[in-house]
């Protein structure tokens, strides 16, 4: 009898380790599936623009959360920029990839060599003849098929407007126009491994951005890395200059917010979905000292931040992506049709 329970324990230990080899790999099939579309995308959909495999890997009720586009519509958007930019050449990396979402940066290169027509057909900016560097960070949820079922991008359209010649470039943003991607080459970007360190990771990034809210933040915490930096649409920050925009931020906008939506973390590396919002009360004063009066103008700025870890868990450095052009709009930097703005700033009309 002892042996019959014996066996029967034996075997139930099997059994376990059996189906726990199994769910592993599974997971890993799904991760390499998930990772082998990303690049799909980037590869034959953009850069050789081949919009057939779209119906391949993206699902029929798919949605972009960011414009509200269909399957249809998103075809007809990449048809019409594959269309202007010419050359285009992809990179998507670092891929971070947990349980049904892939996160990862996207850029693209290219030429801009022929009309750029609006989706609606209300319009075509004319090509420049210029090259153009474009860079967002995007989401996708993957259903049970693996295809892709939801979307979200975050882009910077304060250089891609530029690099169109729709808008002139204000001072305080000369410089940073291709900063994640400085920052990114100075980084060696290598497919994640998975830690162990994961969940930690982002506590840790919940922590950092709860500190920068709270004006709490030290540039010294235990959680930062040596040679930090926070980069940008406006540019690149060390832990203490961080600091002084956090508290320009407070002066500003002293309602303001942040709201975190989700996140993904893989090896050293965790992305964070996240908005925040305020209303435009204060002052914004800028660098050389020149002070905005606020208009009033409330606002919702959606964001996505990319945080690399060290094998310490401390934080090496953060590529944050947000709408620049709507953010110097709100202060007064732009005028609302894209130009300089040279009198009191203008309150941005919110969807």
């Amino acid at each position: 009898m002892k042996g019959t329970i014996r066996l029967f324990m034996l075997i139930s230990v099997v059994l376990s380790a059996l189906v726990l080899s199994m769910s592993v790999s599974a997971q890993e099939d799904m991760r390499d599936a998930m990772q082998e579309t990303v690049e799909r995308v980037a590869q034959e959909v953009i850069a050789q623009g081949n919009l057939d495999v779209i119906d391949e890997v993206y699902a029929e009720d798919f949605i972009d959360s960011t414009d509200g586009a269909n399957r249809d519509q998103l075809k007809q958007q990449l048809e019409l920029l594959n269309a202007a930019i010419t050359n285009r050449t992809t990179s998507t990396g670092p891929i971070v990839i947990e349980g049904d979402t892939a996160a990862f940066l996207f850029t693209l290169d290219g030429t801009f060599e022929n009309p750029l027509i609006a989706p609606d057909g209300s319009g075509a900016i004319p090509p420049t003849g210029a090259p153009i560097h474009y860079e967002e960070h995007v989401w996708l949820r993957f259903n049970e098929n693996g295809q892709i079922v939801e979307q979200w991008t975050f882009n910077d359209n304060l250089s891609l407007f530029q690099q169109l010649g729709l808008i002139p470039a204000p001072d305080m943003a000369d410089d940073a126009m291709m900063a994640t991607e400085e920052a990114m080459m100075e980084t060696t970007v290598e497919e994640p491994m998975a830690t162990g360190m994961e969940d930690a990771n982002k506590e840790t990034v919940l922590a950092h951005m709860q500190s920068l809210h709270e004006l709490t933040y030290d540039p010294a915490a235990d959680w930062l890395a040596p040679g930090f930096t926070h980069t940008n649409p406006l540019g690149t920050y060390d832990s203490a200059a961080l600091a002084l925009v956090v508290q320009g931020l407070e002066f500003a906008f002293p309602d303001w917010n942040l709201v975190v939506e989700d996140q993904v973390a893989e090896g050293e590396w965790v992305m964070t979905r996240y908005y925040f919002t305020g209303t435009f009360t204060g002052t914004f004063v800028l660098a050389d000292g020149t002070q905005i009066p606020g208009n009033g103008a409330a606002f919702e700025i959606p964001a996505s931040l990319l945080t690399r870890f060290d094998e310490e868990g401390r934080i090496v450095a953060e590529w944050d992506m947000f709408d620049g052009m709507n953010y110097l709009t709100l202060v007064g930097l732009l005028d609302a049709g894209g130009g300089e703005a040279t009198g009191e700033p203008m309150a941005t009309e919110e969807s």
